[in-house]
């Protein structure tokens, strides 16, 4: 076959050239042009490129103590780390894990293909002061006569300070435990509110009947 590249860039500059570029033309048209092509075609090289197509955290700000997902997906990779280590993970095209970093993280995921190349990015999660959180609350009693002593009583995690009212706290204040007292002579709406290093509130209600 004769390549076409090799004559349509020919150039004449003297006489009789067009009877040769004739004699050419026909023997082209007659046996045909080709050009050969070496190259990768492009959608395979698209197809098979290493890529991370997602790497996010659902929580990138975080309070101590809470859970977070961290999600990532690849495509084509036979490899994949994670940096901080939290588990073993693999090459998949989506999957998230659940992290809780005690601080400000940042957390790399490396990606390698059949050829060992190799792809990263990085996200960081900020962790600030802990969310202050009720995990028990109770009251002695939700209807009582006039006069007769009520106790709302509470248990908490994450909590410097603590305020309620009406009535007073049996400990003093406790932050991380303590009783509401009153005596009510008619129906009450107690109220308790944790609050944490970071100036977050938490509040917990109830209302006792009198008779």
């Amino acid at each position: 076959m004769i390549d076409c590249a090799s004559f349509c860039e020919w150039r004449c500059w003297h006489r009789g050239c067009a009877a040769i570029y004739l004699i050419v033309l026909a023997i082209t048209s007659t046996v045909g042009c080709t050009r050969t092509d070496r190259t990768t075609p492009t959608s395979s090289r698209i197809q098979d490129r290493l890529r991370i197509t997602q790497f996010y955290i659902t929580k990138p700000v975080l309070p101590r103590g809470d859970d977070a997902l961290l999600c990532y997906g690849v495509e084509n990779a036979v490899e994949v780390r994670l940096t901080p280590e939290v588990e073993n993970i693999y090459p998949a095209l989506v999957r998230c894990i659940t992290i809780s970093p005690k601080k400000t993280t940042t957390f790399t995921l490396m990606a390698a293909d059949r050829t060992a190349q190799t792809t990263s990015q990085s996200i960081t999660v900020r962790v600030t002061e802990a969310l202050p959180r009720f995990t028990d609350l109770s009251i002695s009693a939700k209807e009582v006569a006039p006069g007769e002593v009520v106790a709302f009583c509470f248990k908490a995690t994450g909590a410097v300070a603590v305020r309620g009212k009406p009535g007073y706290f049996f400990h003093g204040g406790s932050a991380k435990s303590d009783c509401l007292v009153d005596q009510p002579r008619r129906t009450t709406a107690y109220r308790i509110t944790i609050e944490g290093a970071g100036r977050q509130t938490d509040d917990a209600t109830i209302t006792v009947k009198v008779r």
